[in-house]
């Protein structure tokens, strides 16, 4: 219509490398012609409602796609990592749509992705690898899988 007004709730700000969602109420409008007619307001997080997890890092992921007949993949490939105090990622695909998915992964090729995940810690133990067994071509032959954690501290 033609209201420009906005009645805001509340706003929510996920932030995984701090491993915290925090919400902001608000429950007033943003408008001219209503509540005190300010279209701007200053909120802060509810402590009580900030929820906590595991931090998120950056992962650089690198697989190599074997070179042999019919190795590459149109499948949704992911991915979990497992550190040594017994921590794991959840499962991560690692193509964002179905056109990334038809792009990588393709026969003696090198896909890089930078993907944040839940910090598993100095060591990865083991990594889970696979994909859902989509799309026209869903075989795949995996070489190899390097990771890097993003870190000053480490890989």
């Amino acid at each position: 219509g033609n209201s420009t007004g906005w009645f805001l709730e509340w706003v929510e700000i996920d932030a995984p490398s701090l491993g915290r969602c925090l919400k902001f109420p608000c429950g007033r409008w943003l408008d001219k012609s209503e509540d005190d007619g300010a279209v701007a307001r200053i909120i802060f997080p509810a402590e009580l409602q900030t929820t906590e997890y595991i931090p998120f890092v950056p992962y650089e992921i690198t697989v190599y796609t074997s070179d042999v007949f019919g190795a590459g993949t149109d499948a949704d490939v992911f991915i979990v990592l497992y550190g040594s105090d017994g921590i794991c990622t959840q499962q991560k695909s690692l193509c964002l749509n179905k056109r990334e998915q038809r792009m990588y992964f393709e026969r003696n090729s090198v896909n890089q992705f930078i993907v944040e995940l839940e910090d598993v810690g100095d060591i990865i133990e083991k990594i889970r690898i696979g994909h859902n067994g989509g799309g026209m071509n869903s075989g795949w032959h995996l070489d190899r899988v390097t990771i890097r954690r993003l870190l000053p501290n480490g890989k």
